[in-house]
């Protein structure tokens, strides 16, 4: 493994990550931070991650998400009698 650039090794961590650091330790700390979920990948999500990734789906999307998945979404929606239609699907943020 090459080794890390000076200028690297030299950065001090952020605020953010001292405090994530310190909170990690506390055992009755609930974390309001990242997004990151206090429970397992349930096993049907893992599997279908698998799939995709035995059939080469390791691609990144346009910013508006599969044009399948969005379909999908609107059909869900019009059985509801509402449209959506432009929707997007993106990762959030």
């Amino acid at each position: 493994m090459k080794p890390l650039n000076q200028t690297v090794l030299d950065m001090k961590p952020s605020g953010i990550r001292k405090f994530f650091d310190i909170v990690s330790e506390m055992p009755d700390a609930i974390s309001l931070g990242v997004g990151e979920p206090d429970f397992d990948t349930p096993w049907h999500v893992c599997d279908e991650g698998i799939y995709t990734l035995e059939k080469g789906r390791t691609f990144y999307t346009s910013n508006s998400g599969l044009m399948e998945l969005r379909e999908e979404i609107c059909k869900w929606y019009a059985r509801g009698h509402r449209s959506c239609n432009p929707c997007a699907a993106g990762t959030g943020g």
